[in-house]
């Protein structure tokens, strides 16, 4: 059973993430608790998908929280990535990423420095999880804020 399964598994690749490709997902770094939906493309900077700054990633997000019995929030935001390390089945990435916020109809600026790994589970090669750290910096009257972050699950996207 194990060599069978062991042998199933090993023919598994990540997405080869060199070709311009688009990912869309969910992602759930910026505020607190709001997911977002995110659209995410790959750039590749030189020839070689093996270097290591080889990759840009340009993330568009939006989301917004209309419930009722909490305060509403909406946000539009953007992130650039660049890849710090590229392995076959995960990527590291550094980068920032900047939002524009409403929160009960107040105006919030939202910057958000981050380190986040970008990982692919063996036999889901379109799919990429990803998970990382940062500081949520907000600006915005009576919505001041500093804060670092860290997501188990910051998101995933499907790549086409």
């Amino acid at each position: 059973m194990f060599p069978i399964l062991f042998g199933i598994l090993t023919q598994a690749h990540a997405k080869d993430l060199s070709e311009t490709t688009v990912g869309i997902g969910v992602n759930n770094w910026y505020h607190q608790d709001i997911s977002a939906v995110s659209i995410r493309t790959m750039l590749p900077l030189s020839s070689q998908s093996e270097s290591s700054l080889g990759q840009l990633h340009l993330e568009g997000l939006v989301g917004f929280d209309n419930d009722p019995s909490s305060r509403t929030k909406t946000f539009l935001a953007g992130r650039v990535l660049t890849a710090v390390v590229v392995e076959d089945n995960l990527n590291l990435l550094a980068g920032a990423g900047a939002g524009f916020g409403w929160v009960n109809q107040t105006a919030v600026l939202q910057f958000q420095p981050a380190l986040e790994v970008q990982y692919f589970l063996f036999g889901l090669e379109y799919l990429s999880f990803e998970s990382g750290v940062g500081l949520d910096i907000s600006l915005g009257a009576g919505e001041n804020s500093a804060r670092t972050s860290g997501k188990l699950l910051g998101g995933f996207h499907y790549w086409f």
